[in-house]
């Protein structure tokens, strides 16, 4: 096995053997399931169906609006949820680079004959794989959850979307976990970064509360991070369905009026923002953090404190 792969293995299995950060790094899932079901979920299926009512005229049957609310916003709280996940958990997992550093580890990496790209890859690559294996995860455990409510279970094309989707978010998180880990060199530091993170990306993903109820101003910083975009391409895709069917026979501005409300579709420079747009925004974050994280590395070398 090649050098890369043995530090690419060796970050992972230190993630997987240790229970207690498999659990944190879902923290955040837990945190968000609860405030949905306990605090936002009923108030945000009321405001849909208040929606279906005022733009639908008189429904045939107002037990099938309710039930199409309700997935709405479950697949809309699934949405958020992987996002979060591939976000903390490659936080969790670049931290073996912080713990690294502290031990004195690092050091040794860098005395050994191997390069400081096959080095930081190991961690990144390590964090990548890691965060789409609890990422698939997460989706598998959340549909079969919605198969036993009796919902639709996601079609070959949605899965692949969606596979699509946390390969590219889990490629930026990583990257961009991996620059302010370069940053910081003591494990105090780091969990209390964890801790502004885990509850900022909540925020900027526009889960905790839909963006059509923030104001314009915190809006458009929500949309200069990518963890909003990658909400957006998640929710577009898990929600397209149940959408229609929600809102069939209404006009086409009350769709895009709860698809703007939701952040399922977002707006930048007064335009729409498109699938590819979005898929090309991630992709430059990520680069860029990593190409920012590897000159630090370059020039000032990562020192053990």
């Amino acid at each position: 096995m090649s050098a890369l792969g043995k530090l690419v293995k060796r970050n992972c299995m230190i993630y997987f053997k240790d229970r207690s950060a498999v659990f944190f790094s879902l923290l955040s899932m837990i945190m968000v399931i609860l405030v949905m079901i306990v605090f936002l979920g009923d108030m945000n299926v009321r405001s849909i169906v208040e929606v279906i009512n005022e733009y639908g005229g008189d429904r045939p049957d107002p037990a099938a609006d309710k039930a199409n609310a309700t997935e709405l916003i479950l697949q809309w709280t699934i949405a958020g949820i992987v996002i979060v996940n591939s976000v903390m958990v490659s936080m969790t997992l670049i931290s073996n680079m912080i713990n690294d550093k502290i031990k004195g580890k690092l050091t040794s990496f860098y005395t050994a004959p191997v390069s400081r790209a096959v080095i930081t890859m190991g961690y990144i690559i390590a964090s990548v794989i890691t965060s789409f294996v609890m990422s698939v995860l997460t989706v598998v455990v959340a549909e079969g959850y919605m198969a036993v409510r009796g919902y639709d279970m996601l079609t070959a094309v949605q899965a692949l979307q969606i596979l699509g989707i946390i390969a590219l978010s889990v490629f930026t998180s990583s990257s961009l976990m991996f620059l302010l880990a370069v940053l910081v060199n003591t494990e105090s530091a780091w969990s209390s970064l964890g801790t502004v993170v885990g509850t900022l990306v909540g925020f900027l993903g526009g889960i905790y509360l839909p963006v059509g109820s923030l104001p314009d101003g915190v809006v458009t910083v929500m949309k200069g991070f990518p963890v909003l975009h990658e909400s957006a391409m998640m929710r577009a895709v898990l929600m397209n369905s149940v959408t229609e069917k929600s809102f069939a026979g209404m006009s086409a501005e009350v769709t895009e009026m709860f698809n703007e409300e939701l952040g399922v579709t977002l707006t930048m420079f007064g335009k729409t923002t498109t699938s590819l747009f979005q898929v090309l925004f991630m992709i430059g974050y990520g680069i860029i953090a990593f190409i920012v994280a590897t000159i630090i590395i370059s020039r000032k070398g990562v020192r053990d404190r």
